[in-house]
């Protein structure tokens, strides 16, 4: 909440500021949900609201001006899309200028009125459960289709539409701002083009932004592994293990995840954690999994009489998905890969 954080410390020392926070209250009564919610942002004359790092449409950012409060927010892209602007029905700041625009509206309560009604105004006229109207818009679509052809929605702001029966999707023309997501895809991107410590650099920008980034931490150990420092990769994928299974709960780690720990072990002259490891959870199947244990069933020719490393090449057969963002491979391609790896 890096936003939110520099704007509550601009706005605490100088004006009269009510925090709840939001943890525990349950317990002490201090909850604010539903009318008490409503009735909070009503007797404020502001309330800032963020979606978060990853820019995202929240709540909040509505129901703030719903309730007739002066909305103080991030300047993105979804909210302007919302028909949000500055001045006009919305409060945009930063930190270096949220202070100077709260002391200008509370010295002119006029405008400040003026910009608080045309927010109401806004999300009352074109944003409540009226305006939403998806599931009619389908439902009459849907009866007057022809044989193949789809429903499709771009926006959710727009109507749904039909498409024919082969045509492609048509792209997404809701702003997709995303900083976070924006900075591992790029770092992915420097990862084909074999720029690894350029790579580095956006992925540690995001494991320090969110440490609980799966897809970056990988990223990471990828780019480390390629700069020649295996040892500073391992606690990324050991993070990876560990926050999928002991703390998503999932039952198994991720395919791509094994693989390259698989790689890294050996790299470091482990072989028996990575036969330890490969040779769990044998219902887990996947192209990049596959792959290396196909590898690895060549470097220790005896784990071949264990039906986990029986593996035919060429199998890219799966029975899970990857969270990851690598590009799809055969299995010829993903031998090849890790191979580079194992260099």
């Amino acid at each position: 909440y890096t936003w939110r954080n520099d704007i509550f410390s601009e706005l605490v020392t100088r004006f009269p500021v009510f925090h709840a926070p939001s943890l525990g209250n349950r317990h002490t009564n201090h909850d604010y949900v539903g009318e008490r919610y409503a009735r909070l942002l009503n007797r404020s004359q502001f309330s800032a609201g963020c979606g978060t790092l990853s820019r995202y449409l929240t709540l909040k950012l509505l129901e703030i001006p719903a309730a007739r409060c002066c909305l103080i927010a991030e300047e993105i892209d979804v909210l302007k899309a919302l028909g949000f602007i500055d001045g006009v029905n919305c409060v945009f700041a930063t930190g270096k200028n949220v202070a100077g625009k709260v002391q200008e509206l509370l010295s002119h309560p006029d405008r400040l009125k003026m910009i608080t009604d045309a927010g109401f105004r806004l999300v009352h006229d074109r944003h409540t459960q009226r305006n939403r109207r998806m599931f009619a818009e389908w439902f009459q679509l849907w009866k007057g289709r022809r044989p193949g052809q789809r429903i499709v929605q771009t926006n959710p702001l727009q109507p749904l539409r039909l498409i024919d029966d082969g045509a492609d999707d048509p792209a997404c023309t809701f702003p997709p701002e995303n900083p976070v997501t924006q900075a591992w895809i790029d770092g992915y991107a420097l990862i084909e083009a074999r720029r690894w410590k350029e790579g580095l650099e956006k992925f540690e920008w995001v494991i320090r932004t969110i440490p609980c980034v799966a897809e970056a931490r990988l990223g990471a150990a990828l780019c480390l592994i390629r700069l020649g420092r295996a040892s500073a990769a391992s606690p990324h994928l050991g993070y990876n293990l560990n926050l999928l299974v002991k703390h998503f709960g999932y039952l198994h780690p991720d395919p791509i995840d094994m693989a390259f720990i698989g790689v890294l072990c050996l790299r470091m002259k482990d072989a028996d954690s990575a036969a330890q490891l490969l040779g769990s959870y044998g219902q887990v199947r996947h192209p990049a999994l596959n792959a290396m244990r196909w590898i690895m069933a060549r470097v220790k020719p005896e784990l071949a009489a264990r039906p986990v490393f029986q593996v035919t090449e060429g199998d890219e057969a799966s029975t899970v998905e990857s969270i990851h963002w690598l590009q799809r491979r055969t299995f010829a391609d993903w031998v090849a890969l890790l191979m580079e790896y194992l260099k």
